[in-house]
This record gives C-alpha cells, structure tokens and sequence, in this order.
C-alpha cells in the first residue's frame, strides 16, 4: 500500500477532496490529515492523524524489542557457555532474559511516545506554519482516480509518495 502525500493552507480545499475521494470509493480510513489546528480538523469533519500514529511508538518499540532480543539471548549464552547455568539452574537465567526482553521494548515504546513519528519529522516546519497534510492510502487502481481527484484542486500541493 502506497501513501500519496499532499499540503494545502485550505482546509476547504482538502475537505473538497475528501468527499471527493469517498465519492470516488477510496474508503474513509485511508484518507488521513494532519495538522497542529486539530479543533480545525473537528469543524470540517475531516479524519485526523491519531495520537498513536503521531508518535513513533512502533518503530521505537521495534528497535527496543530488537536490543531486548539481543540482550536477552546473550544472557542465555553467556549462562550456558560460563557453566553456571547448570550449577544454579536455569530459571534465573530466563527470569533474566524475560525482564531486559520486556523492559527494553518498553522502553522503546516510552521513547516513541515523546518522539514526532519518524515519517513526519520533514514536515514539522510546515505544520508549524499553519500547512495541513492530507494522506491517502491507495492500493492498484486507487491510485490513479484518487491522483485524478487531487489535481482537480490546485491548492493541494504533491509532496511525495511513502511506502
């Protein structure tokens, strides 16, 4: 599934398209906006961002699980190849594993969630300024008529493609 990612300084401009879309058969929950005036966002019905998406839990939970596997897993050897395992039993051992698997991708997830999602980043400065995102998730052939739809309004901006 591909993101088609576009800015406007109108929120009329992009509610236009938003009931354009929906006409078109692009379903409500791939269309998304994003901007700093959520009460905005509210007032013209359009779908906002949500919290969660905003942040970067995902991804910084990911990368903690990751580290979390690591270090669990070199607990494992290090009590199986030391010997010590077998002396003191291996529960320990993955009583340990388990905790720095479990804390590190919670911390992961705490981290995300004090961070601007990785994906938006570019655009502080923009939405700082009062610009508004619209994204819409399109697969095959919705592509091509949501595009069709976008550039009958020439106050939306195209700013890239995500994947």
């Amino acid at each position: 599934m591909k993101t088609l990612v576009y800015m406007s300084n109108s929120l009329e401009e992009i509610e236009e398209t938003d009931q354009e879309l929906e006409e078109m058969g692009i379903p409500r929950d791939h269309i998304h906006v994003l901007s700093e005036d959520e009460s905005a966002l509210d007032i013209h019905g359009l779908p906002a961002v949500n919290e969660i998406e905003k942040r970067d839990v995902v991804r910084s939970g990911s990368l903690g699980a990751a580290l979390g596997v690591v270090l669990a897993s070199t607990a494992i050897v290090m009590a199986g190849s030391t010997g010590i395992a077998t002396q003191v039993g291996w529960a320990p051992f993955v009583l340990l594993a388990a905790i720095l698997f479990g804390f590190c991708t919670w911390e992961g997830v705490m981290i995300g969630l004090t961070r601007i999602n990785h994906r938006f980043r570019q655009f502080q400065d923009v939405l700082h300024r009062g610009v508004h995102l619209l994204m819409i998730d399109v697969e095959g052939r919705e592509e091509a008529r949501a595009v069709a739809a976008v550039h009958r309004h020439s106050r939306l901006a195209p700013v890239g493609v995500a994947r």
